[in-house]
């Protein structure tokens, strides 16, 4: 069987699977309502207090509609389509009922989704991807990750797998049934960056996706039953349907493929680009080799770097580095998560002009710059946009409580500052964030970044006065609408203006140019050891990077490497899968790291609660540190039509040949050109490999960075690029 692209249902029904799906008419599902009063009563309907279903058939679909719920005028619809092996179902509110809003409907639950946990592994997009074994689940529970992650880990801290699988969505139910329940909610970018998931053997393959052209808010919500190896699924559907209306909602969609997990991306995408298109990029966003993330000014008020020196002693050291943007932080009065959403050139770093000057030395040098935002902060303390502003457009939760985040960067300033969580509803909040997007042009800058603005799932926003109903979905077809016309206004006065968020969600990829962090497939510290993990096949969740790279090549990510000193496993990490490099340079000791290659002790890092990956710093010559920096960067640019501009294309196209089991190779195609990236992940030994590329293709020439062999076998911790052209 093979799926059918750019089709809503998108399945291709197997031709000796004739006979139509029997929907499971005693499923369980729940209907979830709330009064419109000021008590806002909610309520859990279960299916088994619906009325009895009226079952019709037309068209190839059947359709199973409940006539009310609960004893009121709520109609519930569920339209199935398909076989046994490939499946849609559509659900369907109908709001007869005065009073009443409905807020949330599950679709029937799928006992048993016919997977063999043995053979079948589950593909999460958690991030850019992950695999999960379930049968792991309990054989690591209580296990120690071992020493490599407490040495390379962000934080330095031990984890054991059973925190972990809490930590990624898995926690144990126990009872008469036991089991493992996982919920993954989108859009989110450490939970579920896209609307697909897949259980995958390498032959075989069961989709499960919404393909929902309207990108709303949803859950994935699994079960695994150990002692049965079974897997249940279920789809929850979050929204707002009021009295009078009918919510017509995504299709759920189940269908068993063969061949490899690709077969689900190359589904996923094609049904993604019938009904959204994604700009291309400009050139020098595309072939930029990364950013150096440098906060200015700190929470506490504490200055590192003065506007001048951005445009010198900064420059050079990213100059030194081959990086070629800079993007400031903390860059005002207020510094670093202090005073959002006043962002005002500072007059101790230097004032207005000073910045401006150091936008254009850095120009001048053929470099970049972006400006610092957060596109959902605003502070409740210090500042006069707060009590005459910001409080009226913070979200407001159902107990009429603005929603309220802290964030505490250092432990002597006492306690956290509070932040109000801006609505996109409201056209004050979305006004100032198209303002601040226009100051930084005005500013002579080349983009920005909105943080956060890609992270978090939406919510429900009781707020008055923000211009929505009441509840509304916030943070969901609100805030891409915002994205989606800032980028439109900054694109008409400053083409090729760079729009930059944290976080990973496919919803955003019509307005974000660059996706930043937070997201679990892109974090430097323990990547290299996950990736090997991954290859030895012995961890219960393994980093699948490939998942959302291969789905959207075009899409530029940016890894997170929190720590002025990348290693190599983070610069060959970037490279072989094709992400931007970052270094970031957030306090003092930092600095001097970065400018005089002082290694700092971690003791001088005791105040700081959000520490940088020290180990980086501990571990490796600060001068060969900057070598391969640029030097890898180097080999990138040399090569940017395959490396920068390229399709990423994963392991297609080649056969990689090895004995040695931490080899891996992936590749980039660009016309009549083929780049194959192969990196040894071990730290200790050398590879010997063969990398055979599919008839049609000859090799051309190999390339590295400078200072590494170009064949021969592969030392430890490194890469080589090998080069194929087209001959037919």
């Amino acid at each position: 069987m093979v799926l059918l692209p750019g089709l809503a249902l998108a399945l291709a029904v197997v031709a000796s699977c004739s006979r139509a799906y029997e929907p499971d008419l005693e499923a369980a599902w729940v209907l979830t309502v709330e009064t419109t009063d000021s008590l806002r009563t909610t309520v859990a309907i279960p299916s088994s207090e619906a009325a009895a279903p009226i079952v019709k058939r037309k068209g190839g679909r059947t359709v199973v509609t409940y006539p009310s719920v609960g004893g009121k005028n709520f109609e519930v619809s569920f339209s199935y389509s398909g076989d046994a092996k490939s499946r849609e179902v559509v659900p369907t509110v109908v709001n007869r009922e005065d009073g009443w809003v409905v807020l949330r409907l599950t679709t029937p639950e799928i006992r048993d989704l016919g997977v063999d946990v043995e053979k079948m592994k589950l593909l999460l997009p958690n991030g850019a991807g992950f695999l999960h074994d379930l049968t792991r689940i309990e054989d690591t529970r209580g296990q120690d990750l071992g020493a490599d992650v407490e040495k390379e880990g962000a934080d330095g801290k031990k984890r054991s797998f059973a925190h972990l699988n809490e930590r990624v969505g898995w926690k144990e139910v126990t009872g008469e049934t036991p089991c493992f329940e996982s919920s993954w909610r989108y859009p989110n970018s450490r939970q579920l960056s896209m609307q697909w998931a897949q259980f995958s053997s390498g032959t075989e393959n069961l989709y499960l996706a919404s393909h929902d052209s309207l990108f709303r808010w949803k859950v994935f919500r699994f079960k695994y039953f150990p002692d049965e190896k079974r897997v249940s699924f279920f789809q929850e559907n979050l929204f707002t349907c009021f009295p009078g209306e009918t919510w017509n909602g995504p299709p759920t969609l189940i269908a068993w493929t063969e061949g490899s997990w690709k077969t689900g991306a190359r589904t996923y995408r094609d049904w993604y680009h019938s009904v959204r298109t994604i700009p291309e990029r400009p050139d020098w966003i595309r072939k930029s080799s990364g950013w150096a993330l440098t906060i200015l000014k700190n929470q506490n008020g504490k200055t590192i770097w003065s506007y001048p020196e951005v445009g010198t002693t900064l420059l050079d050291e990213v100059d030194r580095r081959g990086i070629d943007i800079v993007s400031l932080y903390g860059w005002t009065v207020g510094g670093h998560d202090r005073f959002y959403p006043d962002y005002d050139p500072d007059p101790l770093m230097g004032g207005e002009e000073a910045l401006r000057e150091s936008i254009r030395k850095i120009h001048e040098r053929g470099k970049k710059v972006t400006l610092y935002f957060n596109g959902q902060l605003i502070d409740t303390n210090d500042t006069q946009f707060w009590p005459d502003t910001g409080r009226f457009i913070t979200s407001i939760d159902r107990r009429r409580r603005p929603v309220i985040l802290q964030y505490w960067k250092f432990t002597s300033t006492g306690k956290p500052r509070s932040f109000g969580k801006g609505c996109y509803g409201s056209e004050v909040w979305c006004k100032r964030l198209r303002n601040l997007a226009m100051m930084t042009h005005e500013l002579g800058a080349d983009g920005l970044i909105y943080d956060q603005m890609g992270v978090g799932h939406p919510l429900f926003c009781y707020g008055e006065g923000h211009g929505h109903s009441i509840p509304t979905i916030g943070y969901e077809q609100d805030r891409v609408a915002a994205l989606e016309r800032i980028a439109a206004e900054m694109q008409a006065v400053h083409p090729g203006f760079m729009l930059i968020t944290e976080g990973l969600q496919d919803c955003e990829m019509n307005s974000v140019d660059v996706f930043w962090g937070y997201s679990p497939t892109s974090e430097q510290g323990p990547m290299p050891i996950y990736m090997r993990q991954a290859m030895d096949g012995e961890s219960f969740w393994t980093p699948f990077p490939d998942m959302f790279r291969y789905t959207f090549p075009e899409a530029i990510l940016i890894i997170r490497t929190p720590t002025p000193a990348a290693t190599r496993g983070s610069l060959n990490f970037s490279t072989t899968f094709g992400y931007k490099h970052e270094i970031e340079t957030r306090y003092l000791q930092d600095k001097r790291y970065l400018v005089e290659g002082i290694i700092p002790d971690p003791s001088e890092y005791d105040d700081i609660r959000a520490k940088p990956d020290i180990p980086s710093m501990l571990d490796q010559d600060p001068a060969e540190a900057v070598r391969y920096s640029k030097a890898v960067l180097d080999l990138r640019r040399r090569n940017e039509d395959l490396l920068y501009t390229g399709e990423y294309t994963s392991d297609d196209g080649f056969t990689l040949s090895t004995d040695d089991p931490y080899v891996l190779a992936r590749a980039f195609v660009s016309g009549k050109k083929m780049g194959i990236v192969v990196w040894n992940i071990s730290d200790e030994a050398p590879a010997s490999f063969t990398v055979t590329p599919d008839k049609g293709w000859k090799f051309v020439a190999a390339d590295a960075p400078d200072g590494e062999p170009l064949e021969g076998p592969l030392p430890a911790q490194s890469i080589r690029l090998l080069v194929f052209e087209r001959v037919r």
